[in-house]
């Protein structure tokens, strides 16, 4: 939406930039938050006694 106000000359460019910071660290927050779901689910899952088993 900044871009397209940009493209409209009803913005300036470094409110896109901002913007665009702002989505890429969310994104990066995600993806952090993610990532250590899945440590803690493998920690609980240890944690109750899960492990691998030899075939």
């Amino acid at each position: 939406m900044a871009h397209e106000l940009y493209l409209r000359g009803l913005n300036d460019f470094l409110n896109v930039l901002d913007t665009q910071r702002t989505l890429y660290s969310t994104e990066s927050d995600l993806t952090q938050s993610q990532a250590t779901m899945a440590s803690n689910l493998v920690a609980l899952y240890k944690a109750l006694g899960g492990g691998w088993e030899s075939p």
